[in-house]
């Protein structure tokens, strides 16, 4: 987990939907805040379709 990728996502103004998704790639990212992983694995954690196709 980076902290510093998780600082920044609590700074952020933005809706439910995407500051759980923010923070969900801060959970995952490295000291770098690099994050590699697929959309399905991305969907799988955040319970929302692969691809984004439910508007927000």
């Amino acid at each position: 987990m980076s902290t510093k990728a998780m600082a920044w996502a609590f700074e952020k103004e933005v809706s439910a939907e995407v500051w759980v998704i923010f923070l969900t790639l801060a959970h995952e990212a490295d000291d770098t805040g690099l994050v590699v992983f697929s959309r399905e694995y991305l969907s799988h954690l955040t319970d929302e379709p692969p691809g984004g196709s439910r508007p927000l």
